[in-house]
C-alpha cells in the first residue's frame, strides 16, 4: 500500500499501476489514523481508468466493519497499465482533504 495526502491546491492524487496477469483486483482506501469516518480522515472517492483514459469504475463510500467512508473498486482486469485517482469529497460532512492509505491487491 501507499499513503497519500489530499491538500490544496492539488485536490487529487493519481497513481499508475501495472497489472501483471489477468484477474480480479481490488483497489481500496482506508483511514491512515483510526478508520474511515471514525478517525480524523477524509472521505475518499476512487476512479479507475485504463491507459487510454477510459473510465472503468468509480466508488464513493462502501460500508465496512470499521466505517462508512472508505472507497473500494473491484474489477476484472487484463494485463497492462491502469490509473487510480484518489480525491476527497465533503458530501458526507467529513473533510475533503487529509491523509489516506491506498491498497491494491489481487483478488477480492
Amino acid at each position: 500500500y501507499v499513503t497519500g495526502s489530499i491538500t490544496t491546491p492539488d485536490v487529487r492524487d493519481v497513481y499508475s499501476v501495472t497489472i501483471p496477469t489477468a484477474g480480479t483486483y481490488t483497489f481500496e482506501t482506508s483511514g491512515l489514523v483510526g478508520s474511515c469516518g471514525l478517525g480524523i480522515e477524509l472521505d475518499t472517492f476512487l476512479t479507475l481508468s485504463s491507459a487510454a483514459g477510459a473510465n472503468i469504475s468509480s466508488n464513493n463510500d462502501f460500508i465496512s466493519p470499521t466505517g462508512r467512508f472508505c472507497s473500494r473498486i473491484q474489477a476484472s482486469l487484463a494485463p497492462g497499465i491502469f490509473y487510480i485517482t484518489v480525491t476527497g469529497t465533503g458530501s458526507s460532512g467529513l473533510a475533503s482533504h487529509g491523509r489516506y492509505r491506498l491498497e491494491v491487491r489481487a483478488g477480492s
